[in-house]
């Protein structure tokens, strides 16, 4: 059996594909709007909003989460 590491010392986890303003380029502002209207929070995500989550994982506070894939699509498969 392999020997168990601290978390830090390996994968965290793994984001999962989301819609954010920086995908949206040259979108037509009709069907922007529309896949807005589709995400429960009625906006697609900032760049902050995947940062944010990107820097707790790599922190001491986000030590105890591994392997989990996360959804920070701000609802947008609910």
């Amino acid at each position: 059996m392999g020997e168990l590491t601290d978390a830090a010392d390996g994968d965290r986890g793994a984001l999962s594909p989301t819609a954010t303003d920086m995908s949206q380029g040259g979108r037509d502002p009709v069907a922007s709007r529309a896949i807005a209207g589709a995400i429960a929070l009625g906006r697609v995500g900032q760049p902050d909003d995947i940062a944010n989550l990107v820097a707790f994982l790599a922190s001491e506070a986000g030590g105890r989460v591994t392997g989990q894939a996360i959804d920070a699509s701000g609802g947008q498969r609910l």
